[in-house]
């Protein structure tokens, strides 16, 4: 268990950087926390299935589960239990365009549904959130995909 008032100090001193679902705290070095507010997800195992299929999709920028902390998000509330992962630092020279994301894509057997969203029939996986501040291309010109939205589908959905 994290202690999340920690976290959360550390998260202001470092910026408050933060997504639709993540907090990202980076202290220098290699590697950013993100406490996760489970926004893109209806259950835990969801979120974990998600994990997963990132590390399998796109190992480059895998995700490492570091554990859990009780968040008390307002004074009415009762505390909520929020993953906490590790992920590589990322070092890009900007965001990838919507062609390359979808070339990329293409050649994972994805194809592009709707704006910055992308399916797979074959293995039932849809992704979401692919835009050029979720897919960065570094100095060597390879796409770094991070913090992408990944669900699993049924069969002909």
């Amino acid at each position: 268990m994290f202690d999340a008032d920690d976290f959360t100090r550390r998260w202001f001193a470092s910026g408050c950087v933060k997504g639709g679902e993540n907090q990202v705290v980076y202290e220098g070095g290699d590697f950013v926390l993100k406490r996760n507010n489970l926004a893109f997800h209806t259950s835990y195992l969801e979120y974990f299935e998600r994990l997963v299929l990132h590390n399998w999709l796109f190992p480059d920028t895998e995700y490492h589960f570091i554990g859990l902390m009780l968040v008390v998000e307002s004074d009415d509330e009762l505390p909520q239990l929020r993953p906490v992962v590790s992920q590589k630092a990322l070092r890009a020279v900007r965001g990838a365009t919507r062609d390359e994301v979808a070339a990329l894509m293409a050649q994972l057997g994805f194809s592009r549904r709707y704006e910055d969203n992308y399916a797979n029939a074959d293995h039932t996986l849809f992704i979401e959130d692919l835009h050029d501040q979720n897919v960065l291309v570094d100095a060597t010109g390879d796409l770094l995909i991070f913090d992408p939205v990944i669900y699993l589908t049924k069969p002909g959905a």
